[in-house]
């Protein structure tokens, strides 16, 4: 899907497809998904082939060239689609990856070559792409409306979570809390289904009882990957942990963790790995 999606970005292959977009020509990736979702899946899709190619000395020079070839798309996948959030969640994550890498093997030249391809790849379809040109030059908390509304919404799901600090509103209730928007004179839009960040949107719907809930969730699910990884070696493990690091970095920004899409292909793939095992 990632492949038409790009051929659509640049104006090969149509746009969009029973009404869901594969992307906007020149603006953003999406994959039949939000462009901001599609972000997470070229991260997760990422840490699956740059991690293998890094630690899994065994693989034959034509499956390292196949990964190689794979994580680079991916990370340019990553870049098209425009999502500052996962910008700042895929560097971490890859640079961990790198910092891992070099300090478990003591080698840099693959992180290196990607690293220098990556950015010599970027920096011509950022120079030949006006629409990007003008959304990081243009990047404010100030000025720009995508930031100024996530502003705006972390103060209401501040205010909506003191207000009901244990058991909070209720499922998708702390968007649609009018007189908290209107006492800090923020625009509600009707159609709003979240208050831009996870953590946020937790304890303003479900309170601080709710927020302890997720988080022993999450704690468990990375507890048990890094298990799996010391004690099996499993690369599968490590690959999943870096990807969910990713994930709730990025979730800072946005709430892709709490649909029924993108966040359980992350649950699912996590499911698959650790009862293998339990098998």
């Amino acid at each position: 899907m990632l492949i038409f999606s790009v051929l659509s970005y640049f104006g090969f292959f149509y746009q969009e497809i029973a009404g869901l977009w594969l992307a906007r020509k020149g603006m953003h990736l999406h994959g039949l998904i939000w462009h901001i979702s599609c972000g997470a899946i070229c991260v997760l899709l990422s840490c699956f082939t740059l991690i293998p190619l890094l630690f899994k000395e065994d693989l034959s020079k034509s499956n390292k060239i196949y990964l190689f070839l794979l994580t680079i798309f991916f990370i340019i996948c990553l870049y098209l689609t425009g999502s500052r959030g996962y910008y700042i969640a895929g560097g971490i994550t890859y640079l961990s990856i790198f910092v891992f890498y070099i300090i478990k093997m003591r080698k840099f030249k693959i992180p290196l070559i990607i690293c220098l391809l990556c950015l010599v790849i970027t920096a011509v379809l950022f120079s030949n792409n006006k629409f990007m040109q003008d959304r990081i030059h243009n990047t404010s908390v100030t000025k720009e409306w995508s930031l100024t509304n996530r502003i705006e919404a972390y103060k209401v799901a501040i205010t909506v979570f003191e207000e009901n600090f244990v058991f909070g509103t209720g499922p998708r209730q702390g968007v649609r809390q009018k007189d908290v928007f209107k006492k800090l004179n923020v625009a509600q839009d009707d159609n709003a289904r979240h208050l831009h960040s996870m953590y946020l949107n937790i304890l303003a719907d479900f309170g601080i009882i709710g927020f302890i809930i997720f988080s022993g969730i999450i704690f468990l699910i990375l507890k048990e990957l890094f298990t799996q990884y010391r004690r099996e070696n499993s690369i599968l493990a490590l690959c999943l942990l870096f990807a969910w690091i990713s994930f709730l970095i990025g979730d800072c920004f946005d709430t892709v963790l709490r649909g029924p899409r993108v966040a359980m292909d992350y649950f699912w793939l996590t499911a698959v790995v650790l009862n293998k095992r339990k098998s």
